[in-house]
């Protein structure tokens, strides 16, 4: 069976290290353009840091940049956050800090948030990507520092979040360049 693939752009949202997320509107309407007419299905726009940080606008995404920008209507927008800023031990404080700086999907100009977290933390992911849930929005877990992960943290991980059932995607994240062709394989395959 034929799986359709879904293609996520995050060079906006990833540009923004070098640049502290300060683009020029102008470029980033001709790369959603250029996005749209290579067929790219979602991109990232940016990030939804708490706003204690001196950063450019594509680093809070609020309402206001979105209405600086042309978004075709067969592109889907998504935005990263790090779990670390929404984390806390108590769930109601987690559903505080989401709603404080998420309102419901249908509201919102993106689709999608996806969730940083560092792979050996990934339970700390659980309560915020819930709450993410609860308003609409498609979700993914990126999971960093994946590199080099034994067979059975891998299925233990997986078979973890399989049980929460909030979460759409699940990415494994190689910021060193050490997954080979091998180990792509064996993580589609588990």
């Amino acid at each position: 069976m034929k799986k359709k693939i879904f293609v996520l752009d995050c060079t906006c949202r990833d540009g923004g290290y070098y640049s502290l997320w300060n683009f020029d509107i102008k470029k980033i309407n001709d790369y959603l353009l250029a996005c749209s007419n290579s067929k790219i299905n979602i991109v990232e726009i940016g990030f939804v840091f708490p706003e204690n940080k001196d950063l450019g606008e594509f680093a809070y995404c609020k309402d206001s940049l979105f209405k600086k920008l042309k978004i075709p209507k067969n592109l889907k927008l998504s935005v990263m956050i790090n779990a670390n800023d929404f984390f806390d031990k108590k769930k109601d404080l987690i559903k505080s800090k989401i709603q404080k700086y998420f309102k419901h999907s249908k509201n919102s100009k993106f689709q999608m948030v996806r969730v940083a977290i560092n792979f050996n933390n990934f339970l700390n992911s659980k309560n915020i990507l819930d709450e993410l849930k609860s308003l609409g929005y498609k979700t993914g877990l990126n999971l960093m520092q994946s590199h080099e992960k034994k067979e059975r943290k891998i299925h233990g991980l997986c078979k973890k979040i399989n049980q929460w059932k909030n979460i759409d995607i699940l990415y494994f994240a190689d910021f060193l360049g050490s997954m080979n062709p091998d180990y792509v394989k064996f993580l589609f395959q588990n």
